[in-house]
């Protein structure tokens, strides 16, 4: 047995099972989360067909709800963004949910290992993480009041649009 071999058997023997017996439990833990993810959320098809049918429930209901109402009482520009803005965003739910199912189990793993990897320097990446969350949470809020005004805008679009149409349908007739 030569020098270097017998280094690499010292070492294997000098180390602790509890810190391997971690790395082998976290190795576990990652795989049993990647098959649980390619099984439910790699599945994009089968997301793609639930927003899909979710999106066209909806626009059934706001269909027969309009077939019902009074021609007078339907507000079109509100009618229009409902059709097209709304569902859109509800079709993209399920993809957002089964992205959402590993991060919370991926964030906890990443940072307890980079916890034992780097130690307490890990908290000050927390702490930056966290800042720009903050951050990010009042641009989006910034965005959404943003985004509120340009819907408000595009209904008085569509209505005005809608209603130009109908009047130049009622001439034509």
């Amino acid at each position: 047995m030569c020098i270097r071999d017998r280094a690499v058997v010292n070492q294997k023997e000098s180390m602790n099972w509890g810190t391997n017996g971690a790395i082998y439990l976290f190795a576990l833990i990652l795989v049993i989360k990647f098959t649980t993810i390619r099984a439910t959320v790699n599945s994009y098809w089968s997301q793609f067909i639930a927003g899909w049918k979710t999106s066209n429930a909806l626009i059934l209901a706001i269909y027969r709800k309009t077939l019902r109402a009074r021609a007078e009482s339907i507000d079109r520009g509100n009618l229009i963004n409902l059709m097209q803005t709304d569902t859109s965003k509800i079709t993209q739910i399920p993809q957002v949910l089964a992205a959402l199912v590993g991060l919370f189990l991926q964030l906890i793993l990443a940072v307890f290992l980079l916890f034992n990897l780097i130690g307490k320097n890990t908290l000050w990446g927390i702490g930056v993480m966290l800042f720009f969350t903050g951050t990010n949470y009042f641009a989006q809020a910034w965005q959404k009041k943003c985004n509120r005004e340009t819907i408000k805008a595009t209904d008085c679009r569509l209505k005005t649009t809608s209603d130009v149409l109908s009047g130049i349908k009622q001439v034509k007739m």
